[in-house]
């Protein structure tokens, strides 16, 4: 496969060896191997000076690690897109993104270690993936909306900002109370925000 980097899109600042695949409306963005084909070069490596990236219409996934430890501040995302891949922005420098309405899946550490502050997933979002925002230590708030069925282990671990977890109150699978994330029949306990104000939770019979 031919790889090409394409600025009319809205890819900015790429150039080098990073490739960019365009097959199937999905987007790969692979680390660039050296000449002993074990080690790898990173983005941060490669591009250290991007900051904003527009991905464009047309794509439909991120792929695994497609922006994995890149500088990147922001990241504006088209309509259309359907999946987030594994790690597809692990440990990278993203304080902003956009999560347009038709992404379904967010899959395991997608955001793990990023400097988010708050997050509101997108309305057709069904299932989010294990470890999903993990050490995210900036993350402050959360939103959920109402097609959200699957949570994974540990999606808000070590998150030590996080203060509220606010699920739309039409979600028939979960329901948040003071900040607190719970299944719907409250039974099973999701996730206490760990900088939540107030230490005891009592629940009412």
């Amino acid at each position: 496969m031919n790889s090409r980097v394409n600025e009319e899109a809205g890819l900015y600042d790429a150039s080098g060896s990073l490739l960019i695949k365009w097959a199937d409306t999905t987007i790969d963005i692979e680390k660039d191997r050296t000449a002993d084909k074990t080690s790898y070069s990173h983005w941060k490596d490669l591009y250290p000076n991007t900051k904003r990236v527009v991905v464009p219409d047309g794509i439909t996934k991120l792929g695994k690690s497609a922006f994995e430890q890149a500088n990147v501040d922001e990241v504006v995302l088209p309509n259309g897109v359907e999946l987030i891949g594994e790690k597809a922005f692990f440990l990278s420098g993203l304080k902003t993104i956009n999560l347009p309405d038709s992404i379904k899946t967010i899959e395991t550490q997608a955001f793990a270690m990023c400097p988010l502050t708050t997050i509101a997933l997108p309305s057709d979002l069904e299932t989010l993936g294990g470890q999903v925002f993990t050490v995210c230590t900036n993350l402050k708030t959360v939103s959920i909306e109402n097609k959200l069925r699957e949570i994974g282990e540990n999606v808000f671990a070590m998150c030590d900002a996080l203060e509220s977890i606010n699920v739309a109150s039409d979600n028939p699978y979960f329901i948040s109370t003071s900040g607190i994330l719970f299944d719907k029949n409250k039974t099973v306990l999701f996730r206490y925000p760990s900088n939540k104000v107030g230490s005891i939770y009592r629940k009412n019979n």
